[in-house]
């Protein structure tokens, strides 16, 4: 018999800053089509939405900090835990 685990780390690389100031300020994480695939919970809260378009959300939240999805680095974060 084989288990399965499903893990979701939908804030993976925002939360992986680590620095105080970077969970103070609304950070997202976007692909290369522009849209927004990951989030911290202060961007969530600035109305910021998975799937958003880069534009709408910029203009949803001036000071929106963007981080590029890097993929090597989430498997390094994912390895680590």
């Amino acid at each position: 018999m084989a288990l399965y685990l499903y893990l979701q780390f939908p804030a993976l690389q925002p939360d992986s800053l680590g620095c105080t100031a970077a969970q103070q300020l609304p950070v997202a994480v976007v692909n290369e089509q522009h849209s927004i695939v990951q989030l911290n919970t202060v961007a969530e809260q600035q109305g910021i939405a998975l799937n958003m378009a880069l534009g709408t959300a910029a203009a949803l939240c001036h000071n929106l900090q963007l981080l590029p999805y890097q993929t090597q680095l989430q498997l390094n974060i994912l390895q680590s835990v």
